[in-house]
């Protein structure tokens, strides 16, 4: 066997096609290889022994299943609607981790790059930067990167305001500590003016979700330990997080990993909307030509539903679908697609408004006027800065 999920079982798939349904890959694909319950389908053939990993015996399509596993945007939306509990997108995980333990030589460049990136980010963000200087480096990087002079990290540990209502942590993330440190220093502002004594410890290290996505399971459970350990001594009534993919791995995925998340993990959406006084967006609404993207994460990773707060904003909502961000690495073609159809559905509205900074980044390399909600509260409630 080469993988184990525990309260997971694939046998107590109702093969009722479901997670088809609503799958943005079979969208595309059109083909049952490549949707969830096919997946699954797959996966059992691996288990019992008849499909290796990295290739496809018959009567299993050609091109791998390896392929297909990496095809999955891993939006957690089978997750959601399958009738009987199962949780595809976790199989998928599993799935992959197998393959990279039984192919470590497979994109070894790729792996190590990960691994160093996530273990040490602000380095990593150094050499990306000299890199990028070189056209063969920038051609290699999957989606635009755009590198601020002050990274958040290295500017804010604590704000305390003059009186405190309460005490809070603020998970950064990669992307918000060093690629868009405009988004943590708004959510800290925004945090303070509440009332609330914000902790930044400069310990945080990756949420894991990226290594996690690429197969390297025992990377993943490192920082996973490591950041139950430094956000658990804080003595925070919430762990906020201006992503929902690091919110979704810190309370939810880490059970996974190492057996125990961090309950007190919150998307920053979801925790300002419970905490603001959305009448006052009401007073600050202008005439600004709205639209939401909801980031997979937000809805089906941690069950947040926004909409009392876009209202408020007067910020306009239409059908969800996936940007394909977390296929720029595993497989730029369905990335393009992904992203292609997406921005279809987004023309005609001057700006886009969402709370996850990859999608940010996918949006912005389809050319869409992206940016995050947390700026645009600021903006509202704190015009003065």
């Amino acid at each position: 066997m080469f993988f184990q999920v525990e309260n997971i079982r694939l046998k107590d798939c109702a093969k009722c096609a479901a997670c088809n349904a609503g799958c943005p890959l079979f969208a595309i694909k059109q083909n049952e290889s490549w949707a969830p319950r096919g997946l699954l389908a797959l996966v059992d053939g691996m288990l019992a022994g008849k499909t290796a990993p990295g290739q496809a015996g018959p009567p299993q399509p050609p091109s791998g299943l390896k392929e297909r596993l990496m095809g999955c945007a891993l939006c957690g939306k089978c997750n959601s609607i399958c009738p009987v509990g199962l949780k595809p997108a976790e199989i998928i995980y599993s799935g992959r981790a197998a393959i990279s333990r039984a192919a470590r030589k497979d994109r070894f460049l790729l792996k190590l790059a990960a691994k160093l990136a996530v273990r040490n980010p602000a380095q990593a963000v150094k050499a990306a930067k000299a890199g990028m200087k070189f056209k063969f480096v920038r051609s290699a990087v999957p989606f635009p990167l755009e590198f601020p002079e002050h990274p958040l990290r290295d500017e804010v540990q604590v704000v305390k305001p003059a009186k405190t209502i309460g005490r809070v942590a603020v998970f950064a993330g990669c992307a918000a500590s060093y690629l868009m440190p405009d988004v943590g220093e708004s959510l800290i502002n925004l945090l303070a003016a509440l009332g609330y004594e914000v902790v930044l410890p400069r310990a945080e290290v990756c949420c894991g979700a990226p290594l996690r996505a690429l197969g390297l399971e025992d990377e993943a459970k490192k920082l996973a330990a490591r950041n139950i350990g430094i956000f658990g001594k804080l003595n925070a009534e919430a762990v906020i997080s201006p992503c929902p993919t690091c919110a979704h791995a810190l309370k939810n995925q880490y059970k996974n990993l190492v057996g125990q998340g961090i309950p007190e993990a919150v998307e920053a959406t979801g925790f300002l909307a419970k905490t603001l006084d959305l009448d006052k967006l009401n007073s600050a609404a202008d005439k600004e030509n709205l639209l939401w993207h909801n980031p997979c994460h937000l809805g089906h990773g941690l069950k947040t539903d926004p909409s009392e707060i876009l209202k408020s904003l007067g910020i306009e909502r239409t059908p969800d679908d996936c940007c394909g961000f977390s296929l720029s690495i595993t497989s730029k073609e369905l990335a393009a697609e992904f992203l292609a159809k997406r921005v279809c559905s987004l023309k005609g509205h001057a700006k886009v408004i969402t709370s996850c900074p990859a999608c940010i980044i996918q949006l912005k390399k389809g050319g869409v006027n992206a940016s995050h909600i947390v700026n645009l509260l600021e903006k509202r409630l704190l015009p003065s800065g």
